[in-house]
């Protein structure tokens, strides 16, 4: 009986020990996915477009949350990462610039249709009534683009048609189209004149 009865105690301690070292695995295993979940879930990253060899404005710079941060690298940010965000630009044509169409897209949201893109529209294009705050950017000159608080209110509006904020990681930048003041454009490698007849329309310039 007395040996039984040590057996027991031994199988009794063995239960007890084993089961006090899955917790503790358990525990250890949990604790790992959480934080590598909750660290990706912080980087996020801006890319642009490669360069095209006859584009008007190039995007130079960008600041998130109060500092410079590299186009295409991972940086961390919270689900109101691009409240605030700045875009430098700079006029490297000999042309003076009049307006800027700057593209924030979001290539994520391609999961669920169309990808969902925001513009940013800078100055005034001519011929055309809309009501805008005037642009002139001389050649060599830089002028920022920022997400502001109106801006971001509209961005967070177009995104939550399909997405939470909290889905969005990466934005792309591209600027989508440029007019000169002497009423000609740019946009995706091509140059344009303007419709004397119709300000609206835009027609390629041959050669």
């Amino acid at each position: 009986m007395r040996s039984l009865a040590f057996k027991t105690g031994i199988t009794v301690v063995a239960v007890v020990c084993l089961c006090a070292l899955l917790l503790v695995t358990s525990a250890r295993s949990s604790r790992i996915p959480n934080h590598t979940v909750a660290r990706q879930a912080w980087e996020k990253i801006v890319e642009t477009n490669p360069r095209i060899f006859n584009e008007p404005v190039r995007i130079i710079g960008l600041h998130m949350g109060g500092k410079e941060v590299k186009f295409a690298e991972k940086f961390t940010g919270d689900d109101n990462w691009l409240k605030g965000a700045k875009f430098r630009l700079k006029n490297i044509t000999g042309k003076k610039i009049v307006f800027i169409e700057l593209d924030v897209n979001f290539p994520e949201t391609r999961a669920t249709g169309a990808e969902m893109s925001y513009r940013i529209n800078l100055g005034q294009i001519p011929n055309l009534n809309h009501p805008a705050t005037p642009l002139s950017v001389s050649s060599g000159e830089e002028l920022e683009a920022d997400i502001n608080e109106k801006r971001y209110a509209a961005l967070t509006k177009l995104i939550q048609e399909r997405h939470s904020l909290s889905d969005i990681t990466k934005a792309h930048i591209q600027v989508g189209f440029v007019v000169f003041d002497d009423a000609t454009a740019w946009s995706a490698g091509v140059f344009y004149r303007q419709d004397p007849y119709n300000p609206k329309r835009w027609v390629p310039i041959n050669g």
